[in-house]
């Protein structure tokens, strides 16, 4: 008698096992990497957008020709930063509602117009010497900051 070539029915539902556990780990594998990708790529796109904020509210700051004194850091969450810009008259800089706003003011000091610059949990602003500290607050972020120098604008 000739032994007939195959596979038991043992055989095959171990090697079906087999295949299943694989393609499930494959499947999680793909999973996982989509996911922290995801993840990943909101929270960079998160990050260039503040970092873009605050590349904007830079550019109005070295402009200004005069800034209101700072005694500690300050929030502009509680009080907006006031400051002169040159050839545009007063500005401030105010927090509300998770938008950084810049502000047109008129010589008495009340609000002319508004301009969104981005979103951000907060501002927050300390002079050290001749130099202006900035720390933007990132969701789920490190803080970004950096310094401007104040050297030719004058205190208020």
């Amino acid at each position: 008698m000739k032994k007939r070539g195959g596979h038991t029915l043992l055989e095959l539902i171990v090697a079906s096992g087999v295949l299943l556990v694989m393609v499930f780990m494959t499947t999680t594998a793909v999973v996982s990497y989509v996911h922290a990708y995801h993840q990943y790529t909101e929270k960079s796109l998160r990050v260039r957008q503040a970092a873009k904020v605050l590349e904007v509210v830079c550019q109005h700051l070295r402009s200004a020709d005069t800034i209101q004194p700072l005694e500690a850091p300050l929030s502009c969450t509680q009080k907006p930063l006031v400051f002169g810009e040159r050839n545009a008259g007063p500005r401030a800089i105010f927090l509300a509602n998770g938008v950084l706003e810049l502000q047109e003011l008129d010589l008495e000091g009340k609000v002319k117009a508004t301009t969104r610059i981005g979103k951000s949990k907060d501002l927050t602003l300390s002079e050290t010497g001749r130099r202006l500290h900035l720390t933007l607050q990132v969701e789920d972020s490190q803080p970004l900051e950096t310094e401007i120098s104040l050297r030719g604008v004058a205190q208020e």
